[in-house]
């Protein structure tokens, strides 16, 4: 995709490309080349224009920094996207993305407060993420919530209930969804 949106020479089918190669990079553990690639979709949101490129390339930010330890760059990272990011109408936002942005952010988020110390509050904003997965309707979005945020989240502050819970309900979604390969 990134060959053809350079031969097109479009900003936001090359913010596409390199969002695809993020998410790569990402679960790759390349976080610096993700961190780089986020970059470069800042500089082409700069060019398209859009409000949402600008906040997603924030968004993208947020993990590989998180990963490399630069808490609190990626914390108010998150704290930015979550105050300019505006879902697109509909599910096109989530077909594009996989899942919901501001999950995958507050997810993020919730891990950061928890690391550097604030356990209460990393709770509550996992489960406000669990609860801003189950507002979208959105099965691969809600199944992150619970599992990125609710479960890890409720281990690490030593909640076990809800770790349970969260870990119960990600395998209804599993199972009444067929996602079972995906996650």
């Amino acid at each position: 995709m990134l060959a053809q949106a350079a031969a097109l020479d479009d900003p936001a089918y090359k913010f596409m490309g390199h969002w695809g190669l993020w998410g790569s990079d990402n679960y790759l553990g390349r976080f610096r080349e993700a961190l780089r690639r986020a970059e470069v979709c800042g500089e082409l949101a700069m060019i398209t224009g859009q409000a949402s490129h600008r906040a997603l390339a924030t968004f993208m930010r947020v993990q590989p920094q998180a990963s490399i330890g630069r808490l609190q760059a990626a914390r108010d990272d998150a704290e930015l996207a979550l105050q300019t990011y505006e879902a697109p109408g509909g599910t096109s936002g989530l077909v594009r993305f996989q899942f919901d942005p501001r999950v995958a952010v507050r997810a993020v988020r919730s891990r950061i407060l928890w690391i550097q110390g604030y356990g209460d509050q990393a709770m509550a904003e996992a489960l406000a993420c669990v609860g801003e997965g189950d507002r979208t309707h959105h099965a691969l979005s809600q199944a992150y919530a619970l599992l990125d945020a609710g479960a890890q989240v409720a281990l690490l502050v030593g909640d076990l209930d809800e770790a349970e819970r969260s870990v119960r309900e990600h395998r209804r979604l599993i199972d009444d969804f067929g996602l079972g390969p995906l996650l």
